[in-house]
């Protein structure tokens, strides 16, 4: 993943300008330093591999020790995946809309960050690996996760329509 990368992506995220800069900016000191690149292949492994919820406690202190700007960290972690999502998207013939409006979810998550904490970064990784592990859609207002048939639920038709 380069920078060039993330403004490619940021076609599919719609980061403004401001944040994507700060993003941009984070990325490029993880890159400067071996300790946080380590931490990053760390923190990749324990999402995308370990399938942990959150990053462990030791990498995320690790970071807030670490980085000097606004912490992306979490988000730099999930956008290393995107291609995977494009790929999915496009074997499923997964509509662009789908995509933008369940990504749309990324920049409500970096305001939220902004409102709680009184400064710039990003911390949700729980709910939002969902949307980079392919498991979460959003159609309008509504999010849903597919998942195949888990409540054991009968479905009727209509014999006359066919509803």
């Amino acid at each position: 993943m380069d920078r060039d990368y993330i403004v490619k992506i940021n076609e599919y995220l719609h980061i403004d300008d401001y944040n994507l800069d700060l993003i941009l900016q984070c990325f490029d000191e993880i890159q400067h330093s071996e300790f946080l690149k380590e931490q990053l292949e760390i923190a990749r492994n324990q999402i995308f591999v370990e399938n942990q919820f959150d990053l462990s406690e030791d990498v995320k202190a690790n970071v807030a020790n670490h980085l000097q700007g606004a912490n992306f960290f979490p988000l730099i972690v999930l956008l290393d995946k995107f291609d995977d999502v494009l790929t999915y998207y496009e074997k499923h013939k997964l509509p662009k809309e789908i995509l933008l409006h369940t990504f749309s979810d990324v920049n409500l998550w970096i305001r939220g960050y902004k409102d709680r904490n009184q400064k710039d970064g990003f911390e949700e990784l729980r709910w939002l690996q969902n949307h980079f592990k392919n498991k979460i859609f959003r159609l309008g207002r509504l999010q849903f996760i597919y998942k195949k048939n888990y409540l054991k639920a009968r479905v009727y038709r209509n014999k006359k329509t066919n509803e």
